[in-house]
């Protein structure tokens, strides 16, 4: 009669068996979803996940902002980062899954005299990580979750402030072209005077044909202008990822005054806000944890194999239970921890090389942005105005038919204007490239807000 007590002696293997797998199946629950988590990564998740349609996003931008969002949307190189962040959970993910299971058939004493069939069973291992083997590599992954996002963020900067330079080159070449037109206007005036005056016989031939030479040459100076704003425009397309886009319309204002920098404020802003500074604090932190990692690792695992097998000869399930751990008497990795703990001095290192490196950079631009500055206020308030002011008291006289003011003073004081106002426009061109990059390396955007000072 089979009762109970013999059902329960007879499964006691198979029920320890089991168990092993069990505990094995209930050691790793989900830890990362599918989609990515703005909770760990807020910046990479305003990034675009895909590539948009291009009727959709085929509008006419008119402002700086207009074209950061169209980049937002359209540059590849920001899907490319939102990649790269979406990658690094995988590490995360990995780093959390416990060792699988492991089963297979066992035979033992096979073909013996009084058991022909032996003992046949299945043998069941798994394998317990102990000394918080897991965590310290899930946190360590999670750093490296961490610094992917930041330097998403710095990609994001980058994009942005290629954008702005692009965007002030278009506005430096529309400001060229307008004073060529300005200086062709003028060299018709004069033209035209010059003519009137030889018909009265009050100058000669020759200063007229220098007027026609002159009116010429600022033709074919607009003609170059129209090219280089063209090209511009190419090139503020490309920068914000829309290569086929029409810019024709955009427009902007290239005197608009950037925000008044203070270097003092200006560089304990970016030490204490530089996504290259995050990311870096971001490495060494996970560093610092694989060392950890490193240094537990000589914590032996403990293995548990289940034996269940049924002996033919009594008829009956019969079971064995191992339990087995490496000793670490010869390996104790230290070579590995050597090598954790190298990685995280090379880490502090670059954290200590990039605040320098920002330092160097901003110093750079500031200096740029000082002396463009005061060369723009120096243009405005007393080179354009004074040599504007000589041209039209040459060009008066010249009208006038005054022997005083003939052809060659009025030409060079049409030189010295034109030349006034274009280096004023270079100088302008120059402030706000050195703002557009101060804002770069500081990082003052905060994602598609108006510059601010820190």
């Amino acid at each position: 009669m089979f009762t109970l007590g013999k059902f329960a002696k007879a499964t006691m293997p198979v029920l320890l068996g089991l168990s092993c797998l069990v505990a094995a199946g209930c050691a790793h629950a989900p830890i990362y979803e599918a989609s990515l988590n703005p909770s760990l990564a807020p910046h990479a998740a305003q990034l675009p996940e895909h590539e948009i349609d291009v009727k959709t996003a085929n509008v006419a931008p008119a402002t700086l902002d207009d074209l950061l969002t169209l980049a937002t949307s359209r540059h590849p190189e920001l899907r490319a980062a939102r990649a790269k962040v979406e990658a690094a959970p995988g590490a995360l993910i990995q780093a959390g899954l416990y060792p699988n299971p492991m089963i297979g058939p066992s035979f033992k004493e096979i073909g013996h005299r009084d058991n022909g069939w032996g003992e046949i069973g299945v043998e069941m291992s798994q394998t317990f990580v102990t000394a918080g083997k897991l965590a310290l590599a899930q946190a360590a992954a999670a750093q490296g979750v961490n610094a992917a996002d930041w330097q998403a963020l710095t990609q994001w900067f980058n994009v942005v402030t290629r954008v702005r330079l692009a965007y002030v080159e278009l506005l430096a070449a529309q400001r060229e072209r307008e004073a060529i037109i300005d200086m062709e206007r003028v060299a018709a005036n004069i033209l035209k005077a010059a003519e009137r005056l030889s018909a009265a016989g009050a100058v000669n031939r020759p200063e007229v044909l220098r007027a026609e030479v002159e009116l010429a040459q600022q033709s074919l100076k607009k003609s170059v202008a129209d090219s280089k704003v063209e090209a511009a425009r190419r090139m503020v397309a490309a920068a914000i990822g829309a290569p086929e886009l029409n810019l024709s319309d955009l427009r902007g204002d290239l005197d608009k005054a950037p925000p008044a920098y203070a270097w003092n404020t200006l560089i304990d802003w970016t030490l204490q806000s530089s996504a290259e500074l995050q990311e870096a604090g971001a490495l060494v932190a996970q560093r610092e944890t694989l060392l950890q990692r490193a240094r537990v690792e000589a914590t032996p695992d403990i293995n548990l194999t289940a034996l269940p097998f049924y002996s033919n000869p009594e008829r009956q399930w019969k079971g064995e239970l191992l339990m087995t751990a490496a000793i670490p008497i010869r390996n104790r990795n230290e070579g590995n921890i050597l090598g954790a703990r190298s990685e995280l001095a090379r880490a502090r290192a670059d954290e200590e090389n990039t605040a320098l490196r920002l330092r160097e950079r901003l110093a750079m631009a500031f200096q740029r942005f000082q002396a463009a500055q005061v060369q723009v206020d120096a243009y405005r308030k007393h080179i354009v105005p004074k040599a504007r002011e000589s041209l039209k008291l040459v060009e008066t006289g010249f009208v006038a038919g005054d022997k005083m003011y003939g052809y060659t003073p009025l030409y060079q004081a049409q030189q010295l204007l034109f030349a006034a106002q274009l280096a004023e426009v270079q100088a302008l061109a120059e402030w706000q490239r050195a703002a557009a990059e101060l804002a770069g390396i500081a990082q003052l955007d905060n994602w598609r807000d108006r510059p601010k000072t820190p």
